[in-house]
């Protein structure tokens, strides 16, 4: 034991002498410090209240606290999320008596966390210079500078998923090391336990084993290790459904409603008061228990799916436009919302004039022109590491880009066969982010190959005699 925790503090003291002299350590440090401090300046100056999903949030961890119990409202048990993120906001309400300001503060040191895992992450990929960038890319875009504001499980999300797109990545480097497939099953269950629809990331693992060598054998022996591990995660809050509600689920209590708001002959694609709806196939809709109201929404989905194929095809093409058309979802929900609910009576998320409330479309065209040019950096990006990878110096090959790039696009894949909300595109466009990055590196290297390849030209014209 001894011989074990020696070895264990030279290694910390190795660690901390090599970054201490490392300049690049410095640079990440600071742009954590920025991304905290210009999220702790909005929260400041933005005194946005909770509504909709994210008073529901916050009523949920208040609830833990006052009634140790995980309900929006004392006394009316549900599923509709997942426990995760309330429980941490829960821990940060015995620490500040403002649970708000508490709940928002947590917000912001994520978001610092997010941008030291979005630096880890880009340097394994394609190094430091790019890390740097895509560090400096998430502490400053502005969605992600006003996301603290409102209670949204998105804040703990992107840390999370980033640490797991680390995993899969070390496994591409790493396929016989047995810890790994144990820390992404950990990861992959606390992922489902923040938003649901990150349920499928528990079956992701072969992505990390394409071209890795091993076997089939092990490769399959390795995913059941994930699946079986975050199942064991997942099953305390399954077996509270059971207890609380009547059914053994990991997920949750709206997943068939959401399918069918999502999925009927008069859906939009997107959430619409959609109750009229259901009580036309099932009159009775209403004075059932909230799991079979649920089943009942999932089986009225699934019929109108298997009868009109083309009609569920089209509008699911219609969701991806949904999830990509625009940036300004967390505008909304912090700055500009009127009368929303709940809580209700519905309220303004900012009870007070403001100046930000008055440039609406300021405000709108800042989000969304950086989203504009941020995804198109990206796209651009992953074109150019798939067409031709070797002007990118990629160090971990296709591989590590094959991870990044599936497990992006699988949250607006899973969330079109429900409904679309552009907040469910969000972990695509900041797990992207290395993409912008590495392009912008090049670029960055080529501008500075031509001034050099210029200074020396001019050098040499100047040397000549007249």
């Amino acid at each position: 034991m001894r011989d074990r925790i020696a070895r264990s503090r030279r290694r910390i003291i190795g660690f901390w002498t090599k970054t201490r002299r490392d300049p690049y350590t410095y640079f990440v440090f600071a742009l954590i410090l920025l991304a905290v401090t210009l999220r702790l300046i909005l929260i400041v100056w933005i005194p946005t209240l909770p509504t909709s999903d994210f008073w529901s949030y916050f009523q949920r961890a208040a609830n833990i606290i006052d009634h140790l119990s995980y309900e929006a409202i004392p006394g009316r048990p549900d599923a509709n999320f997942p426990p995760g993120y309330p429980v941490l906001l829960a821990t940060t309400f015995a620490a500040i008596d403002n649970r708000l300001l508490a709940a928002k503060i947590l917000n912001a040191l994520l978001g610092g966390v997010a941008v030291g895992l979005m630096a880890y992450l880009t340097k394994t990929l394609f190094g430091r210079t790019a890390a740097l960038i895509a560090a400096l890319i998430l502490a400053t875009y502005p969605r992600s500078l006003m996301t603290p504001l409102i209670i949204a499980s998105e804040n703990l999300l992107l840390p999370l998923l980033l640490a797991f797109v680390i995993v899969l990545v070390r496994n591409t480097k790493d396929p016989a090391n047995s810890r790994i497939p144990i820390i992404a099953g950990i990861l992959a269950g606390v992922l489902t336990l923040v938003r649901a629809v990150a349920y499928p990331l528990v079956f992701i693992w072969p992505l990390s084993n394409l071209r890795s060598g091993q076997s089939p054998a092990q490769s399959i022996k390795q995913g059941f290790i994930v699946v079986l591990i975050a199942h064991c995660v997942l099953l305390p809050w399954a077996v509270r459904n059971k207890i609380s509600l009547g059914k053994f689920t990991f997920l949750t209590s709206t997943a068939g409603q959401n399918l069918f708001i999502g999925n009927n002959p008069n859906a939009p694609g997107y959430w619409y008061p959609w109750v009229p709806d259901i009580e036309k196939v099932y009159p009775d809709w209403r004075s059932q228990d909230l799991m079979t109201r649920d089943r009942l929404a999932m089986e009225a989905a699934v019929d109108w799916i298997i009868s009109n194929p083309i009609e569920a095809a089209k509008l699911y093409i219609e969701k991806w436009r949904i999830l990509i058309r625009d940036e300004v979802f967390v505008a909304y929900y912090s700055v500009i919302g009127e009368n929303v609910e709940p809580p209700w009576p519905g309220i303004d998320v900012l009870t007070q004039p403001h100046s930000l409330k008055e440039q609406q479309t300021f405000l709108y065209s800042i989000l969304n022109r950086s989203y504009i040019i941020l995804s198109t950096l990206e796209v651009f990006g992953v074109i150019g590491l798939m067409l031709v990878p070797g002007i990118f110096h990629c160090s971990q090959g296709r591989k590590g880009t094959i991870v990044l790039i599936g497990i992006g696009l699988l949250f607006p894949a899973v969330a079109a066969i429900f409904l679309a909300t552009t907040r469910l595109r969000w972990p695509l466009t900041d797990l992207w982010i290395p993409f912008a990055a590495v392009l912008l590196t090049v670029a960055l290297e080529n501008v500075r190959n031509a001034m050099g390849w210029v200074i020396t030209a001019a050098s040499a014209l100047s040397r000549r005699p007249a």
